[in-house]
């Protein structure tokens, strides 16, 4: 009998994933193995904190490898783009 995993469920009461994930690509992984992780920003209203999730791009729903909590929050609608120049 083949079961499938539950998909994480990140978002409890007041919690809230914010603007768009990012792929962080593994810089050690062989040529042609797409490997790497995903960075979210989550936002936990109740206690006004701010935290980024990792996961592991290829199982996301096993939930995040990581929480990288925040000093300060980082407000809901917030975007950001890199201009090299």
């Amino acid at each position: 009998m083949r079961t499938a995993h539950r998909p994480y469920e990140t978002l409890r009461v007041g919690r809230y994933l914010g603007g768009e994930p990012v792929f962080l690509p593994d810089a050690g992984a062989a040529p042609g193995e797409p490997t790497g992780w995903v960075l979210i920003q989550e936002y936990d209203a109740p206690r006004d904190a701010g935290a980024f999730l990792l996961f592991d791009a290829h199982r996301v729903e096993r939930g995040p490898i990581a929480r990288l909590p925040l000093a300060e929050p980082i407000p809901l609608g917030f975007h950001a783009r890199f201009d090299p120049g």
